[in-house]
């Protein structure tokens, strides 16, 4: 079965997940896999679907091209290749929470410290909240880190990172879910 990922970026508006996952019900689509967030006004989501083997490429994006004009949405759809994941071999997901005053590098100093000890990120939340002048900046970072690893020695430079940039940090374990 041919695999398509579809992403749709556009003004927020009521309907978009609906709409977009009619057009794959319509056509015999699979949802395999999704992500979709707000961002300050912006609407933004990934699907990886599978395709009836009766579909190509080119008639799916057809489809969407109606629902696209309809919402003045831009929605693209590309071929999907499979690629084994580091979050599919041996280890554990954590949950690092981040909060602090809202300055820049804060994402970009985490992330650069999770790459160089090879922890793979898989999820990443930012948002600022509180109100005017009382900003402080909310990060919630799911990350795959390998059986082999210390955690504790990496728990450890977590932490020496966020008390340099003067922000908090939780990290622990998420546990697994059994079906």
């Amino acid at each position: 079965m041919e695999k398509v990922i579809v992403t749709v970026l556009g003004k927020d508006q009521p309907g978009i997940v609906a709409q977009v996952t009619q057009v794959l019900l319509d056509n015999g689509c699979n949802l395999e896999d999704s992500s979709m967030t707000i961002l300050e006004g912006d609407f933004a989501m990934l699907v990886i679907a599978s395709l009836p083997e009766s579909m190509n490429l080119q008639e799916i994006k057809e489809k969407f091209n109606v629902m696209n004009d309809a919402m003045n949405l831009c929605v693209e759809v590309r071929p999907f290749t499979e690629n084994k994941s580091p979050s599919k071999q041996n280890g554990k997901n954590y949950i690092l929470s981040v909060i602090g005053a809202d300055k820049p590098g804060i994402v970009q100093n985490i992330s650069q410290l999770l790459a160089d000890n090879k922890v793979n990120i898989t999820d990443v939340e930012t948002k600022r909240i509180g109100t005017e002048g009382k900003r402080v900046y909310a990060m919630i970072i799911e990350v795959f880190i390998d059986e082999s690893m210390n955690v504790k020695s990496l728990e450890e430079k977590i932490s020496n990172l966020c008390k340099s940039l003067s922000v908090d940090m939780t990290f622990k374990p998420i546990d697994s879910l059994t079906f």
